[in-house]
C-alpha cells in the first residue's frame, strides 16, 4: 500500500488490486489481467469500491461445467476406464488447440455412492500426463490419479482438494 498527501496534508490510501483472469469463450481461452485501482477518501468510497470489485469479478465468472462442455466440444478425448477402482470411474484426456497453442485437459469422473453416475471434474494438466497415467492406471487408478493428475488441482480451481 502506498500513501499520497493532498494539499491539506491529509493522507489518502491507495490500494491496487490485480486479478488474473482466464476466460473460456467461444473462440478460445482468453487470458487477461484486470487492474482495479481504488483511491479511498472516505469509508463510503471503500464500500462502493468493494461492490464494484465483486460485480466485476462475478461478471467474468464461468462455471466449471461450462469449461468441461467447451473442452469436450473442441476436441476428441481418449478415455481410460477403471472398472476395479472404488473412486474413479474413468479419466478422459483432451488436447485442445486454442489460438495456435495446445492445452491439455483431463476430465476425471468420480463414482457416486449408491449410483451408476459420476461427478466430473476438469484439470488442466501437463503434456506428458496422459502417457504417465495410461502406463499405471491398470495397476491402481487411484494411485495414478494422485501421482499424475491431482497435483494440477489448483490450476483451474475446478477440482476438489
Amino acid at each position: 500500500m502506498s500513501y499520497l498527501t493532498n494539499d491539506l496534508g491529509q493522507s489518502n490510501e491507495i490500494i491496487w488490486f490485480t486479478v488474473f483472469r482466464k476466460e473460456m469463450c467461444g473462440d478460445g481461452v482468453r487470458f487477461g489481467v484486470l487492474f482495479i485501482y481504488f483511491k479511498l477518501y472516505k469509508m463510503k468510497n471503500l464500500l462502493l469500491s468493494l461492490v464494484f470489485l465483486i460485480a466485476t469479478l462475478t461478471t467474468y465468472a464461468q462455471s466449471c461445467q461450462e469449461m468441461i462442455d467447451f473442452v469436450k466440444s473442441k476436441s476428441y478425448g481418449t478415455t481410460y476406464t477403471s472398472y476395479d477402482s472404488d473412486a474413479i470411474s474413468k479419466v478422459t484426456f483432451y488436447n485442445t488447440q486454442i489460438e495456435y497453442q495446445t492445452y491439455y485437459f483431463a476430465v476425471v469422473c468420480f463414482k457416486q455412492e449408491y449410483s451408476y453416475g459420476c461427478n466430473e471434474y476438469i484439470y488442466q494438466v501437463g503434456s506428458n500426463t496422459k502417457l504417465n497415467y495410461s502406463m499405471y492406471y491398470l495397476d491402481s487408478a487411484g494411485k495414478a490419479f494422485w501421482e499424475y493428475i491431482q497435483p494440477y488441482n489448483a490450476t483451474l480451481g475446478c477440482a476438489p482438494n
